[in-house]
């Protein structure tokens, strides 16, 4: 158990002719313990940023231009995402793990053409 809260962060580069993602850089903070009597739960914030290939973004400009569909069923080349990230890991028993979270997508596969989003979930988490 961890008595304070933990900031984390990072950047990762890919070489952008291999690779959909060219850059991602993420910061989040996780808390343990925000609720009392609950010390196995968790509270957590991440904002992610990826940049999408220049070479797919290209390619996706080519189509365009002759007219034809960028691919995927997207309107317009793929540019940018940000994923602002909340959640709450509830530990239900020893071992299991319970993880309701929001996130809040800005140019949802990297189109500035589909509208931001709204998206739940949950992961469940179970140490045999």
């Amino acid at each position: 158990m961890t008595s304070g809260g933990i900031l984390f962060g990072g950047f990762i580069y890919n070489n952008a002719s291999i690779s959909v993602f060219h850059e991602q850089e993420f910061i989040g903070l996780t808390a343990p313990s925000v609720v009392p009597g609950r010390d196995h739960d968790r509270l957590g914030i991440v904002f992610s940023h990826y940049t999408f290939s220049f070479a797919l973004r290209r390619g996706e400009e080519l189509r365009e231009a002759a007219g034809l569909s960028p691919g995927a069923g997207l309107m317009g080349p793929q540019s940018d995402e940000g994923i602002m990230e909340v959640y709450y890991g509830a530990a239900v028993w020893r071992g299991m793990l319970f993880q309701p979270e929001y996130e809040y997508v800005v140019h949802p596969g990297g189109s500035t053409h589909i509208r931001n989003a709204s998206v739940i979930g949950f992961k469940a988490t179970a140490l045999l």
